[in-house]
């Protein structure tokens, strides 16, 4: 079940939000100009395209530093491809393999990462989700057009979240699809957090996966991962939707050196995104 928030305020997990009403609010000006021009600040800022993560293109010479110029809310990886990133509140973090979360120094480099500075337009009080599948249904009931890009932040309770991260990668490197052949796959139980995931529409398959793209991090920014399932009685949600994206390529021979005339789309990354697992009994 879904409802909308309006204006009168109540806070979760330090977050002021709205309280419930028949009416969806909209948390930015509609005046702001952003929905009908270009406006850079507004616009998803993307390192490499997906294509370079299924052809191996695991490193790039892109720092965290100049991604965090453009953005404040994002997910990723980083370089070379070690476990997962998440950027949340304006600070970059590495799920190890474990998922274990540390903070990630402004002069590390990413292999693949978007960011951009959160705005939401609008909050929506979601009930009681058994699977990622339900939820990701559910927000595409609210985000609006599927042929624009939404930036998603859920924060709340879990009684279950499976997450994945993967290990760290050499030289020579492999297809993404191959290196989550052995994800380290956990599950974190009666857990508060906030899911970090961007929807991006099917024009832009290659560039990125069409569908969404979720990571997670716990409330004391010690435990995430990408996320593969979860479980939820009760969520917040806030949609951020833009009309822009920014792709910037690296400077760096790997990339340049790369054959993508016979690129795979990005529906062939999802694969990647939720491969097959076992899911572990809980601990």
């Amino acid at each position: 079940m879904i409802r909308s928030l309006a204006a009168a305020s109540l806070i979760f997990g330090g977050l002021a939000l709205a309280a419930p009403s028949e009416t969806p609010q909209r948390v930015r000006d509609a005046a702001d100009g952003c929905r009908s021009t270009y406006c850079a600040q507004d616009a998803i800022f993307q390192a490499v395209p997906l294509q370079g993560l299924m052809r191996g293109v695991l490193e790039s010479p892109v720092t965290f530093a100049l991604l965090l110029e453009h953005g404040d809310f994002g997910l990723g990886g980083t370089s070379p491809l070690d476990g997962e990133a998440i950027v949340l509140d304006g600070r970059a973090y590495q799920a190890r393999l474990d998922g274990q979360l540390r903070p990630i120094e402004p002069t590390e480099r990413t292999s693949v990462l978007w960011v951009k500075r959160f705005q939401p337009d609008r909050q929506i009080a979601i009930d009681a989700v058994s699977s990622l599948d339900t939820l990701t249904a559910l927000l595409d009931g609210q985000v609006g057009s599927v042929n624009r890009m939404h930036a998603v932040r859920l924060d709340g309770h879990f009684s279950r979240v499976t997450l994945r991260s993967v290990p760290r990668q050499a030289p020579p490197y492999r297809s993404v699809s191959e290196v989550v052949k052995d994800q380290n796959v956990f599950v974190l139980e009666n857990v508060q957090g906030t899911l970090v995931g961007y929807r991006f529409p099917a024009f832009l398959s290659g560039v990125n996966a069409p569908g969404y793209h979720f990571h997670f991090v716990d409330l004391e920014r010690r435990r995430g991962g990408h996320v593969l399932d979860l479980a939820s009685a009760s969520l917040l949600a806030q949609i951020d939707t833009t009309r822009a994206i920014t792709l910037v390529v690296p400077d760096d021979a790997l990339f340049d050196s790369t054959d993508f005339t016979a690129s795979p789309g990005g529906s062939d990354y999802q694969p990647a995104l939720r491969p097959n697992f076992q899911r572990p009994a809980p601990r």
